[in-house]
């Protein structure tokens, strides 16, 4: 098993690249990450606080970090020393795995489902392995989902901040009446959903102006009508 774990190891080092990180904070905020050192002395990312300067520079677990402003991190003590002023460059290397999952948090949309309780979401979907994401094959008319915009095609990667890896860990996280998911869309998947926000908001608005539809204001409405014809055939006479 550890030989097995080595291997996977190599493999994914072998990948790396080198990329430079811009980190900004605001006066107060520190920077949100959660690391530990390697062999070599360099800082492995292990996580980010959500909404931290880190996070909002999208490092990703398993980032090593080689330097801070173009000098070489020797340790967890010089990385933390350099870490001063609002910004901050750093030299990280990444697998590509960190590639994909950067580049897929700099997509990241989010939509929100909302539902009464006992009804369904109407998401029909299949977890791509290869990917890593829940893939939305079909949505069905009226229910949360297709209210909320979303399209055939959009990956799901998070609900409700918990990170989906299986089909299993999407359905748990789908149990109460509210789930805000974090999704990655084609630029035709982000066309369609449009399209279907702007149709949506034609038909909303076309119904606060359409009559009212309830038999109270209809008999009123025949009322108001029938009282203005009366009166402009007596006008007549």
């Amino acid at each position: 098993a550890n030989a097995a774990e080595d291997a996977a190891i190599a493999a994914a080092v072998a990948t790396m690249e080198l990329e430079q990180v811009t980190m900004y904070r605001e006066e107060g905020e520190t920077w949100g990450i959660g690391f530990d050192t390697d062999e070599a002395g360099r800082v492995l990312v292990e996580g980010t606080k959500d909404g931290s300067p880190s996070a909002r520079a999208f490092l990703q677990p398993g980032d090593r970090i080689i330097s801070v402003n173009d000098i070489d991190v020797d340790g967890g003590q010089s990385f933390v020393a350099n870490l001063v002023g609002m910004e901050v460059k750093l030299g990280v290397l990444r697998t590509a795995d960190g590639r994909r999952r950067a580049e897929r948090a700099k997509n990241m949309e989010y939509v929100t489902l909302v539902r009464e309780a006992g009804v369904s979401w109407g998401i029909a979907f299949e977890m791509d392995e290869a990917d890593g994401t829940l893939l939305v094959q079909d949505v069905t008319p009226g229910a949360p989902s297709a209210l909320a915009f979303l399209q055939p095609g959009d990956r799901i990667v998070n609900v409700n901040e918990v990170e989906i890896d299986s089909e299993d860990t999407f359905l748990s996280t789908l149990g109460g009446t509210e789930a805000k998911m974090g999704l990655v869309r084609t630029d035709e998947g982000r066309m369609k959903a449009a399209l279907a926000q702007k149709k949506a908001k034609k038909e909303k608005d076309a119904a606060k102006a359409a009559p009212p539809q309830n038999p109270k204001e209809a008999k009123k409405q025949l009322a108001e009508w029938e009282d203005k014809k009366a009166h402009a055939i007596d006008n007549q006479d």
